[in-house]
């Protein structure tokens, strides 16, 4: 199966479809579909990201088979001069790569494996906190997660946490 992509007047990705197999050369079938619907269509590889192309099946990644740099999403812009779908800027400071046709920010993402987001405003990346669900719950910096001030049962039964109660109250 393939995936090709319908495009507007702009370049503009308008659909994704699933249709006939690249290996089926019987006819040209970004054509065909571009008749179907009256548009310009591309082919578009499903597990394509960054430029390159990553096989579910061996789980390898290939620089060489990075087919169009990405897989398109509506939205995307469709590239003559690349061959190469460009999804939207997502931020006014990103530039894009090039070699990935990916937008990326001019500060590093830090390394630190913690999330972070981006700030547009103070062009910085903000540390990611997950929002706090209860007001009784801590956040634990180590696991990186809101935790309760006292622990789920782990007797095999599922529960719900009761702020009022600040209990676990079993659910069946």
């Amino acid at each position: 199966m393939a995936h090709y992509a319908i495009l507007d007047e702009n370049n503009v990705v308008m659909q994704v479809i699933s249709g006939i197999d690249e290996s089926d050369n019987s006819q040209d079938w970004e054509q065909f579909y571009g008749n179907q619907f009256g548009k310009t269509c591309k082919r578009t590889s499903y597990n394509t990201f960054g430029g390159k192309h990553f096989s579910v099946i061996t789980q390898e990644v290939s620089v060489k088979n990075g087919f169009r740099k990405n897989y398109a999403g509506i939205g995307f812009i469709y590239d003559e001069t690349r061959d190469a779908f460009i999804p939207p800027k997502l931020f006014d400071s990103w530039i894009l790569n090039e070699e990935t046709c990916l937008w990326e920010s001019t500060i590093d993402y830090p390394d630190d494996g913690k999330p972070y987001t981006w700030n547009e405003n103070l062009m910085q990346w903000d540390l990611y906190i997950p929002k706090k669900i209860y007001n009784s719950w801590s956040w634990n910096e180590e696991k990186w997660e809101w935790v309760p001030p006292i622990p789920i049962p782990n007797d095999g039964k599922p529960y719900i946490w009761s702020e009022d109660k600040q209990t676990w109250d079993s659910i069946i």
